[in-house]
């Protein structure tokens, strides 16, 4: 039996289904269940030891540049109240598309650009943190 590593390319939004029938990079199908959302790079362990790592996908993506810690602090605490999720890099940050929150960056004096990427977003207070291996149910 292969116990190489599969992967399955998931878009942030994907990896926070908690039920899905995906599909592995060699072809075959899987059905997820999971008790909370997965972070990239987690390591899914089947019950016949098959194990598949979940591997962030590009999408697109706003991305704010920033010239100086105060204002990164600022723009960070105007998301964190609103509990939009954010992906913190050194001196920018970036976020899923929404002309309202672009609009706000702007008003700032911020330099926005739209780039296509992985979105890895900073997991939150509540969250585990660190790798995790669980359970993926094999469909045949």
């Amino acid at each position: 039996r292969d116990h190489s590593l599969a992967k399955i390319v998931m878009n942030s939004g994907t990896r926070n289904r908690l039920e899905q029938e995906t599909e592995l990079s060699d072809g075959s199908k899987v059905v997820i269940k999971l008790s909370e959302p997965m972070k990239p790079y987690d390591v899914l362990i089947s019950d016949d030891g098959h194990m598949v790592q979940i591997v962030p996908e590009a999408e697109e993506v706003v991305c704010v540049r920033l010239s100086d810690r105060v204002t990164m602090a600022k723009i960070c605490y105007y998301f964190g109240t609103r509990s939009i999720p954010i992906e913190i890099l050194p001196m920018s940050f970036c976020f899923l598309p929404d002309r309202a929150l672009e609009k706000a960056c702007r008003s700032f004096g911020l330099l926005v650009s739209h780039e296509f990427r992985p979105f890895v977003p900073e997991a939150g207070a509540y969250a585990h943190h660190g790798p995790r291996y669980t359970d993926v149910y094999s469909v045949n």
